[in-house]
């Protein structure tokens, strides 16, 4: 912040001395001219400064209610995806009990697992037995639980 006041008093003395000495052609009353102009630029550089200040202070106030905006947007989607892992977990475990073995819904969870390709393959294959013979579906629940980390 102090730098930018800095620099922008540098630029504005800059301005005028430019406009006094190279702008304006010397002529009869430059001279008073000229000490005019240094009285108001210190006034000139001041209100400048200020209205610097203002508008840094304005654009850190926007900054700030951006990030609170993003932060709280971002809690909210972190809450929903949390939900959203809940109700699929749940809905996994349902499919992983005997009384509510769903080959679909395991089907998709071994798909969206993190488990290689042999083992998704192997999962699969489990899965299918149980259907073929429902007196597998105890050991194959087991076997799936183990794999998926359940």
């Amino acid at each position: 912040m102090r730098a930018f006041i800095i620099l922008l008093t540098i630029v504005v003395l800059a301005g005028v001395g430019w406009f006094l000495f190279i702008a304006e052609p010397a002529g009869p009353g430059t001279g008073e001219e000229a000490a005019t102009a240094a009285d108001e630029a210190p006034e000139s550089t001041q209100e400048a400064a200020d209205e610097a200040a203002e508008a840094v202070g304005s654009a850190a106030e926007e900054v700030g209610t951006a990030v609170e905006e993003a932060a709280e947007a971002t809690r909210d989607a972190a809450g929903a995806m949390s939900d959203t892992a809940e109700e699929a977990g749940a809905a996994v475990a349902d499919a992983l009990t005997a009384e509510g073995f769903d080959p679909v819904r395991l089907r998709e969870a071994i798909a969206g697992s993190d488990l290689s390709e042999e083992q998704k393959q192997s999962a699969e294959a489990l899965v299918q037995s149980a259907e073929r013979n429902s007196e597998l579906v105890p050991s194959v629940i087991d076997e799936l639980r183990s794999m998926l980390g359940l």
